[in-house]
């Protein structure tokens, strides 16, 4: 996610983080308790039974699913159906994927051309993995005149190899006459300005999986309606009563919720609590300065961090040959900024740009997606503000101490990827970096959210290299740095996504020439690559100057072997670029935003530890590089609700805190189970503005701290619940 974009979920033309959650009172947990403030397209014809219940707080199933159900009729793209039974309960059994189809799946209509489920909260279904393989399934809910990512929702899981899970699609709506939004990529509750769909004329829904690498297997049952929808007092608003909607403290001013900031006054009192927190929970007592077992194993000590296998798991050993796990917190720096420009009247009050605070404005550049696209947008940081408001006008000088005294408290042992700088050099608590630079890329397309690199192309090379020696001139021999990460979740995709990419790119893309000069060694006539390709090329400039996908399944073999050597030249050079400036750091790959086995596989050769962005349930089973011995870390994770906040949970999203709070301990216990994984970085420090981050609207509830600097209770009792014992935990002693 980051900095860029990130989705989890794709039909092939809509996002599915199309979720919303009821509000839900919580409260924090036992003895770890934070003592501060406590607030397809193809259609199945065949005839489905349908169940119609009194419209109550009952789910209502969509269909039954009956055994002699006729699936002759049934059309499905790159996937087949038959009808089992498991456990008293009929299921369709699919299976599918493994081709360059792009989204697997099939579709269910609604009987009579619509289901009216205006009264339920969402959709669900259940998912049973029958495969060795983790498997990414969504579901896509339409009304009749669906298109693109209007009038369509949609939502997905991932379900570990022999487990169960359920997709939940909350019925995003907008009530007539609410106020258009902008600059936000979600909304309150019954004002989406766009993906969203009417709940009272849902005409179809799509299972889909998402790019399967091989064929896979699994079971949907129980689709239906759930929960009750609930309308908030505010959803009937009109503009005149609506705006202003952010309070002065950056949050939602139609909504209350525990914890909640409604003065100055208040922010200083939750000072005061979390000092009182601070003394009960200093930090895990069994820790080193570093964060490292003091209580356990002594390796060899070095000066620096590395990997090593103990005990049957890959570990870091810190600088004082202590193992250490890497349990992380990303973006901890003082931002939530919000674009001001064409929406003034979204805020109660904003200080005079000329002030006292005149330093909080900036104008945002770069823009790449949503409302403010190529354009240069007045921003305010909110975030910087309240620390303004709470800590005085030195707030800069305590901001990092204090950050760093809060994850030595909430059991966090790093500073994960984009953190302030200036909090690294403090020395009190371990980091990774990475290096940004500017790459040539693959002008063919645009594949995910991003194009690909131009590996072949010398420019790349040379601005790795001079951005390498800047961005590592301070860590390259900081025993304090962990390691490196470069470049953040490339669209590898398929085997064969990075060379289509390439052949289809103009004559002059450095790669495309490496790639035609191949296929010239390896055909020497171009009737021969016309052949096995099925194509018509007149010569091989014309295949230089080609910009037409070529046949995938014909040119497999050429396209698999010309993705695998740019897999082979970008870790390669990535790697003796980086260990050239600093030769003692950790190489951490490229953070994979998927298993992407054949470029996996690869930089598992040069990579110290492979990266991985995984937002999923659980990663206690996940397999490196598809089942390879060797250590890896998790870049990205996270959880959100709605029930405090921004409008959206992210890209995981929960019922309410509590369930946040149960979640988070489950995953970094699976983490702390896998034998591969040093490491796992929650995505981020701070909740986003609620009004929107300025690069592209994103606005979730995904910080340990709200905008106004209050940490979440039921988060931070979590972290400490799992942090405090984690060497134990992964050593086998827990509750020893």
């Amino acid at each position: 996610m980051s900095g860029p974009l990130t989705t989890t979920m794709n039909s092939g033309e809509d996002e599915a983080r199309d979720e919303q959650i009821p509000s839900s009172k919580t409260q924090a947990p036992n003895k770890y308790e934070y003592k501060g403030n406590q607030m397809m397209r193809n259609i199945l014809t065949a005839a489905i039974i349908l169940f119609t219940f009194s419209m109550s707080a009952e789910d209502q199933s969509l269909f039954q699913i009956k055994s002699d159900l006729d699936l002759k009729g049934f059309s499905q793209k790159d996937v087949t159906l038959r009808i089992v039974e498991k456990n008293g309960v009929n299921a369709f059994e699919v299976t599918g994927g493994g081709t360059d189809e792009d989204w697997p799946g099939f579709t269910i209509k609604a009987p009579e051309n619509k289901w009216d489920l205006a009264k339920y909260e969402k959709i669900c279904a259940d998912i049973e993995n029958l495969d060795n393989e983790t498997l990414r399934v969504a579901l896509r809910v339409d009304n009749p005149d669906s298109s693109n990512n209007k009038n369509r929702i949609s939502g997905g899981c991932f379900v570990e190899p022999g487990g169960k899970s359920t997709i939940e699609v909350f019925l995003t709506r907008r009530q007539p006459g609410a106020p258009d939004l902008i600059g936000m990529k979600e909304f309150p509750q019954g004002m989406a300005a766009e993906g969203y769909i009417r709940p009272e004329e849902v005409s179809q829904i799509v299972f889909f999986m998402h790019r399967p690498i091989k064929q896979q297997k699994f079971l949907v049952s129980n689709i239906r309606a759930a929960g009750t929808y609930t309308k908030a007092p505010y959803e009937d608003m009109k503009a005149d009563k609506f705006f202003p909607f952010i309070d002065e403290f950056g949050q939602f001013m139609h909504k209350d919720w525990p914890g909640k900031v409604k003065s100055a006054e208040d922010m200083k009192a939750r000072k005061i609590e979390e000092e009182k927190d601070f003394e009960k929970y200093p930090g895990p007592s069994g820790w080193n300065k570093y964060g490292g077992w003091q209580d356990g194993p002594t390796l060899k000590a070095t000066g620096h961090f590395y990997t090593a296998k103990h005990g049957g798991k890959w570990w870091l050993v810190d600088p004082d040959g202590r193992l250490f796990f890497s349990h992380g917190i990303t973006c901890v720096n003082s931002g939530s900024a919000t674009p001001l420009s064409d929406r003034e009247n979204y805020f109660k009050s904003i200080p005079d740009k000329d002030g006292k605070h005149k330093d909080l404005f900036f104008t945002q550049k770069a823009v790449k997606h949503g409302y403010y696209k190529d354009k240069t947008p007045l921003c305010f940081n909110f975030g910087k503000y309240n620390l303004s408001l709470k800590y005085g006008d030195k707030w800069e000088e305590l901001f990092g101490p204090l950050a760093c005294k809060r994850l030595r408290s909430w059991g966090i042992s790093t500073l994960g990827l984009w953190s302030d700088e200036d909090i690294a050099k403090l020395h009190t608590t371990p980091y990774v970096t990475w290096v940004h630079y500017w790459p040539k890329n693959l002008k063919g397309k645009t594949n995910y959210w991003k194009k690909f690199i131009d590996v072949f192309a010398p420019e790349t090379w040379e601005s790795l290299k001079a951005r390498a020696a800047n961005f590592l001139k301070d860590s390259a021999n900081d025993p304090w740095c962990i390691g490196v990460f470069v470049d953040n979740e490339l669209p590898w995709e398929s085997s064969t996504t990075v060379a289509v990419t390439t052949i289809i790119s103009p004559a002059d893309q450095k790669a495309k020439q490496v790639f035609v000069e191949d296929l010239k060694a390896k055909y020497k006539d171009i009737e021969a690559l016309n052949k096995v390709w099925g194509a018509k090329f007149a010569s091989w400039d014309a295949l230089l100057k080609n910009d037409k996908e070529p046949d995938v399944e014909k040119a497999r073999a050429d396209l698999e072997a010309f993705s695998e050597k740019t897999a082979e030249t970008y870790f390669k050079n990535v790697r003796e670029i980086v260990k050239a400036v600093a030769p003692n750091k950790l190489y951490l790959g490229c953070r994979f935003n998927g298993d992407f086995l054949y470029a996996a596989k690869i930089a598992a050769k040069y990579c110290d530890v492979v990266s991985y962005n995984l937002y999923r349930d659980s990663v206690a089973d996940f397999k490196v590089a598809g089942g390879m011995d060797m250590p890896a870390i998790i870049g990205e994770w996270h959880f959100g609700a709605l029930d405090r906040g921004p409008f959206a949970g992210g890209l995981r999203t929960v019922k309410n805190q509590e369930e946040r709070a149960k979640i988070y301990k489950s995953y970094v216990a699976g983490a702390l189970k896998n034998p591969n994984l040093i490491g796992c970085h929650w995505f981020q420090y701070n909740d986003e503005a609620t009004s929107g981050r300025p690069l592209e609207g994103e606005n979730y509830q995904i910080g340990f701290i709200d905008i106004a600097d209050t940490p979440y209770a039921e988060t931070v009792a979590a972290a400490r619940e799992v942090g405090y014992e984690m060497y134990k935990t992964r050593n086998g002693e827990a509750g020893k």
